[in-house]
Order: C-alpha cells, then structure tokens, then sequence
C-alpha cells in the first residue's frame, strides 16, 4: 500500500521518511511525526508528546532504534518499539536545543593547485642485460677452466 500525505491528515506535507525493524515507516511531516503501518496511523509524536516544534524536517533511526528527529529548533530522539519501558502510549522523548547564536564562520583556506614536474629526456634507458648472454660468458669460463687455458 502507497502512503501518501491525505492518508495521514488534510494539509500534512511529508518531509521525511524512515522504516525501522518493526516494520513501522516513520514520517516526518510539518504535523510532527507518525508511525505508519498496516495501512493505519499507529503513533503520532507532536508538539504535546514533547518534541518542540511540529514542523519536523528529518527522521533517522539508529541501532539502537532510537527514533532520532530534527525541527528547526532542536535535535532530539524518541525511544521506540521494544525499548519502551512505561506501560501505556507514551513514548519517552529527548531533545537538545539547537545553538541560537550563530556559528562564527571559518577563515577561507587558499586555493591549493597541484604542482606536476614532467622531465623529458630523448636518452633510452639501457637495456637489462640479456640473461642467455650472461649464462654463454660463465659456461666459457667454466670450459676454460676445465682445459687449463
């Protein structure tokens, strides 16, 4: 079955998707986040659930199946599946807010191009010597030996 945004409410805009090892697909959209599956809405973490802002702009789910999320004001996780301790609906939320002063910028680094040094040279290099040649010069030694000149 196709998921789309009217099958979650009217108005929602999906941002972001992820799937975790229950086979729940997780949507981000500017209405916080729903756990899909089976053709129905299973959950649905919003602004109430603890997530800070409804207009989430990512989902990821780690190994560890934390449900990681990002809005425009902070960065936060939702402990999901198996993980969930507490009895009832709620699923325990982190968040971290985001920095509101900017980032100083870094300096520019100078373009670096790479150097190539080519030399040409008309000279061959010599030869390796010929194997046969060098085995011919020893057994003539070895004849010469042998009969005394």
């Amino acid at each position: 079955m196709v998921l789309t945004s009217p099958d979650l409410l009217p108005g929602v805009d999906i941002t972001d998707l992820t799937v975790g090892a229950d086979r729940i697909l997780w949507v981000a959209t500017n209405n916080g986040i729903y756990g899909w599956r089976d053709g129905a809405v299973r959950e649905h973490l919003d602004t109430f659930s603890g997530i800070g802002d409804n207009a989430v702009k990512q989902v990821y789910l780690d190994g560890a199946q934390r449900l990681w999320f990002v809005t425009a004001d902070s960065v936060g996780y939702a402990t999901t599946g198996a993980q969930v301790q507490a009895p009832g609906p709620a699923i325990p939320i982190t968040t971290f807010e985001l920095p509101t002063t900017p980032v100083p910028a870094m300096a520019a680094l100078p373009e670096l191009t790479p150097a190539i040094s080519v030399t040409m040279t008309s000279e061959r290099p010599p030869a390796p010597p010929d194997p046969l040649t060098g085995f011919l010069q020893e057994i003539q030694a070895f004849l010469k030996k042998l009969s005394g000149r």
